[in-house]
């Protein structure tokens, strides 16, 4: 997904970046390596990162400008994700998983939330995933079971023990930062989860009937401790807000295509 605000890229610019996005995913996953990695069920994760590194740079279309992203809105991610498609919808499908999980910050982090993390997923290419469907409650995000509580010291909350369980989960085993949703004494509310913090961990990826080059794996919360400050937003009780905000804008995503089919 991408800013609310943003007007888009210039149609030369959006060219330029499929054309490459086309030769590079021709060359890098020629047929039978397709073929291969499906038969097998492995996501080319080493793909996925490159086309986030220096010379594609596919994560900048959906990061504003003024955090050094190209600033590109609904239309241009969709673009992007049809041109992958062509190559592999679960090619697409890792791509957008980053998309996702960077928009909980994006919608709802603070200034210095967006300027931090958005900033490793410009200059580091960084994967991110969405953790919200749980296995109990689906997608259902009103009954959410995962529980983030607070830890205090000296009166003043200064992090968050969070425990439970994501599931069907797109990049979930191969994401370095993944953005969760989990109950607070406030409410809903959206955390960031680093890689290898202590008690994160992910299953196997999951076995699928299709799209059987993208990553879907479980995420497991077993005592995960964060800073206060991955709390995003800062507040309590957001995350539903911020969820809706995302959804939103994936109307706009689906909106986008009907035009673009007509």
């Amino acid at each position: 997904m991408t800013s609310e605000n943003s007007r888009g890229l210039d149609l030369g610019t959006l060219n330029l970046m499929l054309e490459a996005l086309g030769e590079f995913t021709a060359s890098a996953l020629p047929e039978e390596r397709r073929l291969e990695l499906d038969h097998e069920d492995v996501c080319p994760e080493e793909i996925v990162r490159a086309m986030c590194g220096d010379d594609l740079g596919v994560q900048l279309v959906f990061i504003p400008e003024e955090y050094g992203g190209m600033g590109g809105g609904a239309f241009d991610s969709y673009r992007v994700c049809e041109r992958l498609a062509r190559i592999d919808i679960g090619l697409a499908t890792s791509v957008f998983a980053t998309f996702l999980g960077c928009d909980p910050i994006l919608f709802g982090g603070t200034a210095e939330q967006k300027e931090r993390w958005l900033g490793r997923i410009v200059k580091e290419g960084i994967l991110l995933a969405y953790g919200a469907t749980e296995p109990e409650a689906g997608s259902d995000l009103g009954a959410l079971r995962t529980i983030a509580v607070p830890l205090e010291s000296d009166g003043r909350i200064t992090g968050y023990r969070i425990n439970g369980r994501k599931q069907w989960i797109s990049n979930g085993s191969i994401a370095d930062v993944c953005t969760v949703l989990a109950r607070t004494p406030g409410g809903p509310s959206w955390f960031v989860l680093e890689k290898g913090t202590e008690g994160f961990s992910t299953a196997t990826p999951e076995d699928k009937h299709g799209i059987r080059l993208s990553n879907t794996a479980a995420l497991y919360l077993d005592d995960v401790t964060v800073p206060a400050e991955n709390l995003v937003g800062g507040e309590e009780g957001r995350g539903l807000v911020i969820a809706q905000r995302v959804f939103h804008l994936g109307a706009r995503l689906r909106r986008s295509l009907s035009r673009h089919l007509r």
